[in-house]
C-alpha cells in the first residue's frame, strides 16, 4: 500500500499508476471520477496512462 510520503518520493511518471490505484481501490470508474471531480474523463485516462501529468480545473 502506498503511503503520502511515498507518494510524494515517487517520479511523476508514476503520479498515472498511482492514480489508477487509487480510483480502483475505491470501486470508481473513470467516468465516476470525473463526474465527482469536474475533471473530464478523457484527461483522467490521459493521467493514468502516463500521457499527461497534470491535472487542471477549467
Amino acid at each position: 500500500m502506498h503511503s503520502l510520503t511515498q507518494t510524494r518520493q515517487q517520479p511523476e511518471h508514476e503520479l498515472g499508476g498511482f492514480l489508477r490505484y487509487w480510483r480502483q481501490q475505491r470501486g470508481k470508474s473513470q467516468l465516476e471520477l470525473s463526474l465527482d471531480t469536474g475533471i473530464s474523463q478523457r484527461h483522467i485516462s490521459f493521467v493514468e496512462s502516463g500521457r499527461s501529468v497534470s491535472i487542471e480545473r477549467p
